[in-house]
């Protein structure tokens, strides 16, 4: 799956790519978790890319919580 979304990516298929490495993800695949995240972030989606880290931490994902960390924004104390 993570092929097809590197494929997809270099086509300019953004949201498609997306999809297949969210896709991959869901299968356990680390690597395409940080690729899905990487785009979304790059395309402005950060609130997406949260809410779709935030989904995969509550079903175990061990990546998600530290791609979370680095996304969202600090509150200064």
């Amino acid at each position: 799956m993570r092929a097809a979304g590197i494929l997809l990516h270099s086509a300019g298929r953004i949201d498609d790519a997306i999809t297949w490495y969210q896709r991959a993800s869901g299968n356990g695949d680390s690597a395409s978790l940080g690729l899905a995240v990487t785009l979304l972030y790059d395309t402005g989606r950060t609130d997406e890319a949260i809410t779709w880290l935030t989904q995969r931490a509550r079903h175990g994902d061990p990546a998600a919580p530290s791609w979370l960390t680095q996304l969202q924004p600090t509150t200064p104390t």
